[in-house]
């Protein structure tokens, strides 16, 4: 079987590898303009709205496939499917970046975070051993991309998108009628 006819009977794939070339895209260029915004949340909402935007687009051509059809399980294989592919390769873009094409990423990624969160706080009027102590938890943490924290990120993304996959499945289901017209 060729690729593409491959890649056009399976939606949640095909879109997964959309999104996940997107994710790529967004990423190296959040880290060649500059690498603060990797670390912006408006950089979080925007992927946030691309995995929408992917699943509900992979779910649709998945059910326009199926004669407008398409029951709670198929919705849900078709979008966790994108999720999980897309995943996949953004997962093992971050963990080439930040292990081998810059590998102090992951303490100026600290650093900024660190920052972001202390402004955020003074902003909001938190007194300043709240703020000590905030920053004290995070010089703790461990910001680096080992294969277990790529694991991890991969177990808790997927956990996420089966939630909202289950949801979507909820929304966009169509079950085909028993009798045909």
């Amino acid at each position: 079987m060729e690729l593409k006819q491959f890649l056009n009977r399976n939606h949640g794939l095909r879109y997964g590898l959309f999104l996940g070339a997107a994710g790529v895209v967004i990423y190296l260029l959040c880290y060649i303009i500059d690498i603060k915004l990797l670390f912006s949340s408006w950089i979080g909402f925007a992927n946030i709205a691309l995995i929408i935007a992917a699943t509900i687009l992979a779910v649709r051509a998945e059910r326009k496939a199926q004669g407008g059809y398409l029951e709670f399980g198929e919705v849900v294989l078709t979008s966790l499917g994108t999720i999980l592919v897309s995943t996949l390769i953004t997962v093992a873009f971050t963990y080439i970046l930040y292990n081998f094409i810059q590998p102090d990423l992951a303490q100026k990624g600290k650093e900024i975070v660190m920052s972001n969160a202390e402004q955020m706080m003074v902003k909001f009027g938190a007194p300043q051993s709240q703020i000590d102590k905030a920053m004290e938890d995070m010089e703790a943490q461990d910001f680096s991309q080992t294969p277990l924290a790529a694991f991890k990120a991969l177990i808790a993304t997927v956990a996420i998108g089966l939630v909202y996959s289950l949801i979507l499945g909820i929304i966009m289901r169509k079950k085909r009628p028993m009798f045909p017209e």
